[in-house]
């Protein structure tokens, strides 16, 4: 089966806060639950709010040299399309390099590619063809074929927003024990799904009435890990 790029993450991950699985490391690309190092602060032109910057040099222990250096560079890399909007990266080579000079001391950052089959990202492509230069349907619209690289971790159910292009996981919710359970899943250790011979059904469940998610398009991705 085919398998299309749909983008690169630089992703702190953080202690699960709720639920079943509270206190566990989940390997969604979700900024709901984990952190992504390149933010709305690494782009100078959407962010000017002092508490956001203020919060990012706390966090990061950086200056504003450091802030000025990083947003020109992600302004540099946006325009050649290797950064995309909103906090994705098309390349691999470009996401390690942002880590290896802005932040060569953080070592609990894992780079981590999301992957669509074909299905799921013709219904991507067709969802959001008004607004298909954001996120992963920008990515996706070159349909990029997965590269034997990385490894499999599992996969993730995902609802996109329309505006930003981030997503929810299934794990805003709490629901991986009710879906294992209904369709016979097995949630792995990395917080993800195994392969499923049939999502439909699934994702049926999340975009209707039957199990209380957001009213987004859901969908289903294969994460990947790669080598910093």
């Amino acid at each position: 089966m085919k398998y299309y790029l749909g983008g690169y993450f630089l992703m702190r991950l953080s202690p699960l806060k709720w639920g079943a699985r509270s206190g566990d490391l989940i390997y969604t690309c979700s900024d709901c639950i984990n952190e992504n190092i390149i933010d709305s602060w690494s782009y100078s032109w959407t962010c000017k709010k002092e508490e956001i910057l203020d919060e990012a040099k706390q966090k990061y222990d950086i200056d504003d040299d450091d802030i000025e250096l990083i947003q020109n560079w992600v302004d540099s890399n946006f325009e050649k399309k290797k950064i995309r909007w909103f906090n994705i990266f098309s390349e691999v080579e470009i996401a390690i390099e942002y880590k290896n000079i802005f932040f060569p001391r953080l070592n609990d950052i894992n780079l981590l590619g999301i992957y669509f089959d074909e299905t799921e990202t013709n219904k991507i492509l067709e969802e959001f063809k008004r607004d298909s230069d954001i996120g992963s349907r920008s990515i996706l619209s070159e349909k990029i074929l997965e590269e034997d690289n990385g490894k499999t971790l599992g996969y993730d159910l995902i609802g996109m927003d329309e505006f930003t292009g981030q997503f929810h996981s299934f794990w805003c919710h709490d629901i991986g024990q009710e879906l294992a359970d209904r369709f016979g899943l097995n949630l792995n250790e990395n917080g993800l799904f195994d392969n499923c011979l049939n999502w439909d059904e699934v994702l049926k469940s999340l975009s209707g009435s039957e199990i209380g998610c957001e009213p987004a398009p859901w969908h289903v991705t294969k994460v990947k890990m790669m080598e910093i």
